[in-house]
């Protein structure tokens, strides 16, 4: 349970950093544009981590996976994202009140 809510932080915090990014460029720019996931996926593992797991799922069973859930799921908001996924992790190990 402490892995989990710490994992939660982890995820929260990293939503707040983002989000701080993304007003910081808003305030420098006049149009607003979120930063997506595969925006942080290239800048942190680069594309061709990307490249080999887009041909990886290809070669699996199911290659419409790639179309269908990843291309969608990688152009979310990351903001949006990492608050959700956070919020989830420190709800479900939140410590229970006796």
């Amino acid at each position: 349970m402490l892995i989990g809510r710490l994992l939660g932080l982890v995820f929260l915090s990293s939503a707040f950093v983002l989000g701080g990014i993304e007003i910081l460029r808003l305030l420098q720019s006049t149009t607003f544009q979120f930063i997506d996931l595969m925006d942080i996926w290239q800048a942190t593992l680069g594309t061709a981590s990307l490249d080999q797991f887009s041909k990886m799922i290809h070669n699996s069973p199911f290659p419409g996976m790639w179309e269908d859930v990843f291309i969608p799921m990688l152009a979310l908001p990351a903001v949006i994202t990492l608050l959700v996924i956070g919020s989830a992790f420190v709800l479900i190990n939140r410590r229970e009140a006796f």
